[in-house]
């Protein structure tokens, strides 16, 4: 049984591995700057588009990746 999870686990790793590969067709705008008030200072940020996202009409999700005070955006 041993034997099958770990086949199943490098099968979905795999699996996993060729579709972030072919999911990689945007473009990532990096460098930004937005005003904080709450800071009191300008923040860094980049943004992850999809390749068609000037073009579509399509409501994309968004997923926002929150680092802390003094860290890094990247």
């Amino acid at each position: 049984m041993c034997i099958m999870k770990q086949i199943l686990f490098f099968s979905a790793l795999t699996f996993c591995c060729i579709l972030s590969a072919f999911g990689q067709t945007g473009y990532v705008s990096e460098k930004l700057k937005m005003k904080s008030n709450i800071l009191g200072r300008d923040v860094n940020y980049s943004i992850y588009l999809p390749a068609d996202y000037n073009l579509s009409e399509i409501n994309y999700p968004v997923l926002y990746l929150l680092h802390g005070y003094t860290a890094d955006h990247t």
